[in-house]
């Protein structure tokens, strides 16, 4: 079963997080351009780039950031696995979630 953690047992540096994020938030802008509110909207349809993902398969854990600028819904979908259920994310909050089956596919809006 999918389920996110707050704390995880790998270390990722704070820098390297930070480095990410912010890297989201500067495509963030352009990638809200970009989308339609229908396309960012559709149910089972690929994230947006403002939904941000850091995801280390071989230790099956993956993080997603939101810094859409709105609440976004959020599933995580694995190949061979069960999909998690779907989360509700702030602007700003980002969740950690670990799975024991199959491989990471991608994020979805739900």
């Amino acid at each position: 079963m999918f389920r996110p953690h707050r704390k995880i047992g790998i270390a990722l540096s704070a820098a390297a997080l930070v480095t990410g994020v912010a890297a989201v938030r500067a495509n963030a802008t352009s990638a809200r351009e970009q989308a339609t509110p229908a396309s960012v909207t559709a149910a089972g349809g690929t994230a947006p780039a403002c939904v941000g993902r850091e995801v280390h398969k071989n230790i099956k854990v993956a993080r997603v950031a939101n810094v859409c600028g709105r609440t976004m819904r959020v599933k995580i979908t694995i190949d061979n696995g069960p999909d998690n259920s779907c989360y509700s994310l702030k602007n700003g909050q980002a969740l950690t979630f670990r799975w024991n089956l199959g491989s990471y596919d991608r994020t979805v809006i739900c």
